[in-house]
C-alpha cells in the first residue's frame, strides 16, 4: 500500500536508469525539485540531451550500460529500461540495500510511485491510482489543472503573507483561525485589499 508523502529532494541524488521516453518524463519531473539527476543508459534520447542543455548541469548523462556501483550514494532510483526482467533485477538489488526505487515496468511492486502532479508555485496537488490506471491519473490531472490555474501561484503567496502578519500581530488563537479561514474564500483582489487594511489597522 502506498502512503502519500511530501519529500524534500533539494540537493538529493536521483538515478534514472534508461534513456527513452519514460526516462525523459522522469527527468522532467525531478528537475522541478532542485535535485541532482544522473541518467545512465546505452541509448539516451535526444530529448534528454536537450533537457541537459537547459538544466544548469543538474543533470549528468552517462552513456553506457548500468553498473551496480551506479547505485552508490543515491537517494532515489528510477528504473526505466525497456527490459522488464532487467528492471526486476535492479529493483531486487535496491530492495536488498534499502534504496527508494520505482520500477516503471511494474509500478505496483515498487517502493514508491511518482504521481501525476499539478504544480502552481507552492501549491502541489498529487494524483495517484497506485499504478492501477495511469490513464485515469492523466484524466484527473487535466481536470484539476483547469480548476486550479496559474492564479493560484499568486493567491497562495498572498495567503502566506497574510499568515505571517496574522501570526505576528494576533495573540488570540480564535481570531487567528477566523481571519485565515475567511481569507481562503476571497478572490485575489479581495485578499490584497484585506491584507493592506489589516496591516493598516495593526500599524
Amino acid at each position: 500500500m502506498f502512503v502519500p508523502l511530501n519529500i524534500n529532494l533539494k540537493n538529493k541524488k536521483i538515478l534514472i536508469i534508461g534513456g527513452g521516453k519514460v526516462a525523459h518524463r522522469k527527468v522532467k519531473f525531478f528537475l522541478q525539485y532542485d535535485c541532482d539527476i544522473a541518467v545512465v543508459g546505452i541509448n539516451i534520447a535526444q530529448e534528454i540531451y536537450e533537457l541537459y542543455d537547459k538544466s544548469d548541469l543538474r543533470v549528468e548523462l552517462i552513456q553506457r550500460e548500468f553498473e551496480i556501483n551506479d547505485l552508490n550514494e543515491k537517494y532515489i532510483v528510477v528504473i526505466a529500461t525497456d527490459n522488464s526482467k532487467f528492471n526486476e533485477e535492479i529493483a531486487d538489488k535496491c530492495e536488498e540495500i534499502g534504496l527508494l526505487y520505482t520500477n516503471c515496468s511494474n509500478g505496483e511492486e515498487s517502493a514508491f510511485s511518482v504521481p501525476a502532479v499539478v504544480k502552481r508555485g507552492n501549491l502541489s496537488i498529487a494524483i495517484s491510482t497506485n499504478g492501477k490506471s495511469p490513464a485515469l491519473s492523466k484524466k484527473i490531472k487535466k481536470e484539476v489543472s483547469e480548476i486550479y490555474n496559474d492564479d493560484y501561484k499568486v493567491f497562495l503567496e498572498l495567503l502566506g503573507e497574510l499568515r505571517r502578519v496574522v501570526l505576528k500581530c494576533e495573540s488570540d488563537d480564535k481570531v487567528k483561525k477566523k481571519l485565515l479561514n475567511e481569507a481562503v474564500n476571497m478572490n485575489i483582489n479581495e485578499l490584497r485589499e484585506f491584507i493592506n487594511n489589516y496591516r493598516g489597522e495593526k500599524l
